[in-house]
């Protein structure tokens, strides 16, 4: 597990108990990566308390146990193990079942607000679960200054097929004038996770052809 640094001059909370807000608020600016829970249960503590909050024990693990639920709903976080949680910088969106899965991943440096599409690396895995998946790609970014940002996985049995027929795509209708200034490589390309979404619906209701 990792933390963000601290970028407030002053803690919003600071003087206030605990609640199951602070904890959701606090796990979702601040941790990244794969740790258990009872780490991240006390690195929120320390965190609050440090910072001039009040703490509450007695609901700390209820709390907790809320607050994960709800940001893995919202797709921030994942429960990999009975005892371990990964936690995302943006929502991870999980499509279809499968053996094999697409992906969508991106450096953080690349997105910029308000920027509807930026650069993102599309490639496939013969393994669909989360965890290996995001095991894969820090294997293959070890370079990378900070850790990728896994956005979308599509799982499927048929990946590398599904895999070609969506780079097709982002190179014949989407690249064009960035193949030509030689902005992306063949997994990397001027898109985003949401425009992939819209490609793989696509595909699926079309007999894999994009309209």
């Amino acid at each position: 597990m990792t933390a963000q640094k601290e970028v407030m001059s002053t803690y919003k909370h600071e003087g206030q108990h605990l609640n199951r807000q602070i904890v959701e608020e606090i796990v979702k600016d601040t941790v990244r990566g794969t740790d258990s829970i009872a780490n991240i249960t006390r690195f929120v503590l320390e965190h609050h308390t440090n910072h001039g909050g009040l703490s509450d024990d007695r609901n700390l693990e209820r709390f907790m146990r809320i607050a994960m639920s709800r940001l893995e709903s919202e797709g921030y976080a994942k429960q990999v193990s009975d005892t371990r949680w990964e936690i995302y910088e943006a929502p991870l969106r999980v499509f279809g079942e499968g053996s094999g899965a697409v992906y969508v991943y991106y450096d953080s440096k690349h997105r910029v607000a308000n920027h509807s599409n930026w650069v993102c690396k599309v490639g496939s895995h013969h393994r669909s679960e989360i965890a290996e998946v995001r095991d894969y790609i820090d294997s293959r970014t070890t370079n990378w200054a900070t850790r990728a940002t896994l956005a979308l996985i599509l799982k499927t049995d048929t990946y590398e097929r599904l895999e070609k027929q969506i780079r097709t795509i982002l190179k014949d209708v989407f690249n064009r004038q960035h193949e030509r200034e030689g902005r992306h490589s063949r997994e990397m390309f001027y898109t985003s996770p949401d425009h992939v979404i819209k490609i793989y619906k696509s595909i699926r209701s079309n007999d894999g052809r994009y309209v």
